[in-house]
């Protein structure tokens, strides 16, 4: 059953469209940052080092390293919408339109479910996390891979951010490390949109939803200063706020263990899939 939706999910048009607008942006990145700092003649003091400049790297001039270029702010807008597009709502259409039924015939209902949360969450994982390595290998391409500086005052992860002294000391750690927290949001962004999709009333509320939850989230933490936990923000390898990555983990994490609880609950009451 797992291969079954994991394929429906990879051969669907909306995975696919997703992927396309996550890497046009990260194309997009490219030209309008990348390439200018790397050939245009407007940079070219900072590339000879004149006046002391630091040259430009790859490590402020991908999709994660320039939060303030448009591609990035609106990337990092629309990730969590990117997450839900390929298969949130697939559970929510199985089930509407009566093809749960057909599957189940070669399934229990339990198994069905698992397969459909952890297709969810791959296609997610997939459709925002494919772009920004695109973005990185493209730029690396165009541009040296320069360790910060953080005197430079170009790169914008600051050394008081989350894991901003490991950026310094180690970049590609960092990225791996931050690689890891963005898949823990994620999915929990995905997990919990799949399960909207149980009460919900139609496909498009499913797939908008969580992305509208991270907007309410966003407005909401900003008047108590904790902007920096938002998707948003946690998405970004370049946060422009100052999270603790402990909180950070412990609050995502709880979000995964809630979908984890109620899915347990929802399979031990299932049965109304299989009516």
């Amino acid at each position: 059953m797992l291969r079954t939706e994991i394929y429906r999910m990879l051969k669907s048009r909306s995975f696919r469209i997703s992927l396309l607008v996550g890497c046009s942006i990260a194309i997009w990145e490219l030209i309008v940052v990348a390439i200018p700092y790397a050939y245009g003649p407007e940079w070219a003091f900072m590339r000879s080092g004149a006046d002391g400049a630091y040259p430009p790297s790859l490590f402020n001039s991908w999709l994660g390293g320039t939060p303030f270029s448009l591609p990035s702010l609106v990337y990092f807008f629309v990730a969590p919408l990117l997450a839900c597009i390929p298969y949130a709502s697939s559970l929510h259409t199985d089930c509407a339109g009566g093809f749960a039924i057909q599957l189940l015939v070669r399934s229990d209902a339990r198994t069905y479910l698992r397969s459909k949360i952890v297709s969810s969450v791959v296609g997610a994982i997939v459709a925002v996390e494919i772009p920004l390595l695109l973005s990185l290998l493209l730029t690396a391409t165009v541009l040296p891979a320069l360790p910060p500086e953080a005197t430079a005052g170009t790169f914008f992860v600051s050394p008081t951010a989350m894991l901003g002294d490991l950026f310094y000391a180690h970049t590609w750690m960092y990225l791996m490390s931050y690689f890891l927290i963005e898949i823990c949001t994620i999915c929990a962004i995905a997990w919990a949109g799949t399960l909207l999709g149980l009460v919900l009333p139609n496909a498009l509320m499913t797939t908008v939803a969580p992305f509208m939850i991270c907007m309410i989230l966003s407005v909401a933490l900003t008047p108590f200063n904790a902007s920096s936990y938002t998707p948003a923000e946690l998405l970004n390898p370049s946060p422009t706020g100052a999270a603790n990555v402990i909180v950070a983990l412990m609050a995502y994490g709880s979000i995964l263990i809630l979908c984890l609880v109620i899915t347990c609950i929802i399979t031990k009451h299932i049965e109304w899939l299989q009516q």
